[in-house]
Formats: structure tokens, C-alpha cells, sequence
């Protein structure tokens, strides 16, 4: 292997990585963060349009590339076109961004290695296209299983468009040099695609220590409970993306049936497709125990879970999401919190195993008010909950460690 400060460039491709101070994917930026502490030169190719707040990142959207040095990484702000909604705009959007990475790509000085990421997978495909073109070793990050969600979801039928999106991800497994799963699920599900067991590492979400710790400011939660005027109420927090995937529905409808007992508040923190609709549906309804929160950087998520009683994870009930494992979830994790969860698999494993919350039937308002109701009536069943969960995320999901496991992985790649 050569001294540490002769280590190779890398590219991290993915549109939807950002920095902390933004509410989404921040992976690529704390395993970056953690690789080049070991000596690595990290580049991460991201959009300039930032997907979860629907505007561009400061200064970047009258020009093309802007490149920025934070945390020993070059980050890449790459334009594409803005989008309000999942229309046209955000078709066009997928397409662009890459093919500007393929573009650029010839006036940039090569990396040794490229990491593309999906979803979607387009971004990882410039990233294929660009490693055959400049023969670059090419890791394959699966985050979300695409096309099997489009599918699961209902936005995709069966037709050309579904085959040639199946081919695209074929010739991404069979290109790549090897292949990441964030999920011991999702792993599975490429080994039925055909694809070798050997080829495949399982490298996970976490949390990055070195950022949670320093966020913890005492008092901070009860900021957060009297800016709200909650200080007296059984606070049950949902943070996250407001999308079709994640079922919020339920959320809504258990408050619902729950609108009289008046020391229970649902608070919501982020954005996404859905809120406005969800927003009206509460108001239609005369409900005074929702709140809408706007979306926070990641680095002030704790805060608010900190402030909860009770900590909730649900997607739509299809068969792809069993493979799911939440960000969210390792948030609510690290903070110790009880969790419910309303989903199947290997989000349902994690938490029996280790006691951290209660399982309900995905899509179940009845249920879940049943159990958020009973927790809240017995404190001593609700702090039985969850206390192993900063514990299981030292040990096992922090992205020091996991950074470890991927330098492991680009050091094979390459044959250092």
C-alpha cells in the first residue's frame, strides 16, 4: 500500500449527497470526511439543486461546476435544472446532472477509483460510463433498490421503459467492480438478480460520532419544547422525507382517532411530494395535535428527537421497503429514544433484537394510537424501550468504523 500521503483521488457520484448543514443524505460526506483523515483525496459529485428544499446551494445556480474545500474534501456542486414536483422537470433533471458529469469528466484529472450511488441511478451510471471511457476501477453504492421501487410504488409499469431500466441495472452490477448494499436486505435481493455473494459487502448508514457529539448542547431539547409550547405534552416525532414512500397517512389518521386525549402531540419535521396534501388533510380535519415542522440540518436533528417521548418510522407496506433500514432510524437509535415502528423486515429484526421499540402493522391507524396510547399511559413500558440504542450504534453503525470497512473495499478494488 503506498504512505499515507501518496493515497489516491476518489470520486463519490450521488446528486442527493450534501453537507450537514442540509436535511438529507450526508454518508458520502462523513465517510469522505473519515477517508481523508486516512490520507485519501475525496471528490464528491453532488447537485447544486438541493433535492429536499427544492433551491439551489448559495452561489451555484448561474454557474456550471463550483468547487468547494471543506473537511479535507472537494466538494463538486454540479448544476441541473430545478424542479418543484416529481414531474418532467425532475425527468429532465436526472438526465442532465449526468450528462454533465460525463461531460466534465474530460476536463477534470482523473480519480483512481470512482464510487457511483443510487438512487437514482443514472448518477451512477455517469459514473460507470465515465470508468469504462478512462478504464477507472468502478464500486457500485446501492442505497435503494431501482427499478424494484418504481415498481413497488406504482410509478412504473411493465413495458420498454421498465425492461431497459432493469438492463441499465444489470450492467451496473456487471461493471462494477464491486458492489455496496446499505442493507443485509438489499444484498439478498442482488444475489437473486444473479449476482455472486462474493461480490457484494454490506457497508450501512450510522451515525458519524465525531459530529453527534459535538451537537449535544445541554438543554438544548427543552429549547426546542418551549419554542413550540410542548413543555407538558407526550411529544411523538417523525423526521424525515414527506414523501409517497413514507406512508405519513397513518401518522395523520392515528392522531385522528386520538384528537381528544390532548397531552399527545405528533410532531413532523421535514419536507417532501406530500406535505402540502397532508398539510390540507389536517386542517380539513380540525386537527390540533399535528405539527408541521420545516426541515432542519442534520447536525440539529437530535434536538428535536431528544425533545420526543417517542420516536416513529413508517413506510408503505410493498415488498421492497422490507429491505429498508431507515436514516431516520439511526438518529432515533443514537438518542436512546423508544421507537414504533409501522414496517416489515429488516427494520422490524434490528429493533426486536435489541429491544428498542414496539413493531405495529404498517398502514394501521388503529394500531398504531392503540400502542402510542398505552406507552404513553405506562412510563415504565415506554422507558424500557430503546436504551441500547446509542450503545448498538457505537459499536456497529458509526461511520468511523464504517469508514474502515470501506477503505477495506477500496484498497481490494485496487489492488494496493
Amino acid at each position: 500500500m503506498k504512505n499515507k500521503n501518496e493515497r489516491e483521488t476518489i470520486w463519490f457520484i450521488h446528486p442527493y449527497s450534501v453537507p450537514p448543514e442540509y436535511p438529507a443524505s450526508t454518508r458520502h460526506y462523513y465517510l469522505g470526511a473519515e477517508l481523508a483523515k486516512r490520507g485519501w483525496k475525496i471528490c464528491i459529485w453532488q447537485s447544486a439543486f438541493i433535492h429536499p428544499l427544492k433551491r439551489y446551494h448559495p452561489g451555484t445556480s448561474a454557474k456550471l461546476l463550483v468547487k468547494e474545500q471543506r473537511d479535507g474534501l472537494q466538494l463538486n456542486w454540479l448544476w441541473g435544472p430545478p424542479y418543484k414536483t416529481n414531474n418532467w422537470r425532475r425527468s429532465l433533471n436526472m438526465f442532465v446532472w449526468p450528462f454533465l458529469i460525463l461531460l466534465l469528466s474530460f476536463f477534470q484529472k482523473k480519480p483512481r477509483l470512482i464510487v457511483g450511488s443510487s438512487p437514482h441511478i443514472f448518477g451512477a451510471l455517469a459514473g460507470l460510463f465515465v470508468s469504462k471511457i478512462f478504464r477507472i476501477p468502478f464500486i457500485f453504492e446501492v442505497r435503494d433498490l431501482w427499478p424494484d421501487t418504481l415498481n413497488d410504488m406504482g410509478a412504473l409499469r411493465s413495458g420498454p421503459v421498465s425492461k431497459l431500466l432493469y438492463r441499465l441495472e444489470k450492467w451496473l452490477y456487471d461493471g462494477s467492480g464491486k458492489i455496496v448494499a446499505l442493507t443485509e436486505g438489499i444484498k439478498q435481493r442482488i444475489v437473486e438478480k444473479g449476482v455472486a455473494p462474493s461480490k457484494i459487502a454490506f457497508i450501512p448508514n450510522g451515525i458519524y460520532l465525531n459530529v453527534a457529539r459535538r451537537a449535544e448542547l445541554p438543554g438544548e431539547y427543552e429549547e426546542v419544547r418551549k419554542n413550540l409550547s410542548l413543555e407538558n405534552k407526550f411529544i411523538c416525532v417523525y423526521t424525515g422525507a414527506h414523501g409517497p414512500a413514507n406512508a405519513l397517512d397513518v401518522i395523520i389518521d392515528a392522531a385522528l382517532l386520538l384528537k381528544d386525549e390532548r397531552d399527545i402531540v405528533f410532531l413532523l419535521v421535514g419536507e417532501g411530494q406530500e406535505k402540502p396534501r397532508l398539510m390540507e388533510k389536517v386542517k380539513h380535519s380540525g386537527l390540533k395535535n399535528v405539527i408541521f415542522h420545516e426541515p432542519v440540518p442534520r447536525s440539529e436533528i437530535g434536538a428535536f428527537i431528544q425533545a420526543s417521548d417517542l420516536c416513529i418510522l413508517t413506510l408503505k407496506d410493498v415488498p421492497v421497503f422490507d429491505t429498508a433500514l431507515p436514516n431516520k432510524l439511526f438518529d432515533y437509535m443514537y438518542e436512546n429514544k423508544p421507537i414504533l415502528c409501522a414496517l416489515r423486515g429488516e427494520t422490524v429484526n434490528l429493533i426486536k433484537r435489541n429491544n428498542l421499540g414496539v413493531v405495529v402493522s404498517p398502514g394501521n391507524p388503529g394500531e398504531t394510537a392503540e400502542v402510542i396510547l398505552q406507552l404513553k399511559n405506562n412510563p415504565g413500558l415506554l422507558s424500557s424501550y430503546g436504551g441500547k440504542g446509542r450503545f448498538i450504534i457505537e459499536k456497529e453503525y458509526c461511520f468511523e468504523m464504517l469508514a474502515g470497512n470501506f477503505e477495506e473495499l477500496m484498497v481490494e478494488v485496487l489492488n494496493l
